[in-house]
């Protein structure tokens, strides 16, 4: 296990993590049978299934109708516990995994069983995106004078004049280019609501994106996805403080 202060990934007891997502984004979209096929093969290991769509409203002024379009249908399948997803889209596949978080190993290792489940019925499809997404939500505690000081858990943080008064809320995003993976980091950072009495919560959403030159063999995608999970990592890990690590080795939730 890697010690605090490091950018090796360390075991933490209760990680913060809300949800970790990897997806396959493809060129081209399934058909609407293919999708269906796809998500009937998945049933074993997801036995529930929730339909959904996106709708597109558009107003014609001058005739006062309205024409209403489905862009995407979206079918969701989880497993008994609801805690293990798999979304299937017109473009893209997704398998993620909401609290208790269980690990890289079995993450990955859904996610590229899924990915092989959905290439034996739909065949070679170009895939245009690879995004491995992991959405935190850290509880951090208000100090004596009620007030959040983010500087001591946190190496990202916003900073204004005093003149401005206490900062209530707030809420940023950011992206940066990976020249070492020829991708995208895309961050986001806002509080939020904490369930734990005198703190507040803080969602760290780190999604580490992949749009060009995308991998096209097996093989190189899952290894791509490994090593935007090592970088995913890293970002964490010089995002927070000593101070924020060791609250990750104390069990500080409330009905996880």
């Amino acid at each position: 296990m890697g010690q605090p202060g490091e950018t090796a990934p360390v075991d933490y007891p209760f990680p913060p993590i809300t949800e970790a997502v990897i997806q396959f984004g493809f060129d081209n979209e399934l058909e609407i049978s293919e999708q269906k096929k796809v998500s009937e093969k998945l049933g074993q290991h997801y036995p529930n299934e929730n339909l959904d769509s996106e709708r597109t409203v558009e107003l014609n002024l001058k005739t006062e109708k309205i024409k209403i379009e489905e862009t995407d249908s979206i079918i969701r399948r989880s497993n008994s516990d609801e805690d293990q997803i798999c979304v299937v889209r017109k473009s893209s596949l997704a398998t993620s995994k909401l609290p208790n978080y269980d690990g890289w190993n079995n993450l990955y290792s859904r996610a590229t069983r899924d990915f092989e489940t959905s290439k034996s019925i739909t065949g070679f499809r170009k895939i245009s995106r690879l995004g491995v997404r992991y959405i935190n939500r850290i509880d951090l505690p208000f100090e004596e004078d009620d007030l959040l000081h983010l500087e001591k858990y946190f190496n990202i943080y916003f900073t204004h004049p005093e003149e401005f008064g206490h900062m209530n809320s707030s809420s940023w995003r950011s992206e940066h280019e990976i020249n070492s993976l020829d991708a995208l980091l895309l961050l986001n950072i806002a509080r939020v609501d904490s369930p734990l009495p005198r703190h507040m919560g803080l969602l760290f959403d780190i999604d580490v994106v992949k749009l060009v030159d995308v991998p096209q063999k097996d093989n190189d995608i899952f290894s791509y996805l490994k090593q935007a999970r090592d970088f995913k990592n890293m970002v964490f890990e010089k995002s927070i403080t000593d101070e924020t690590r060791r609250r990750f080795f104390d069990d500080l939730r409330i009905g996880d």
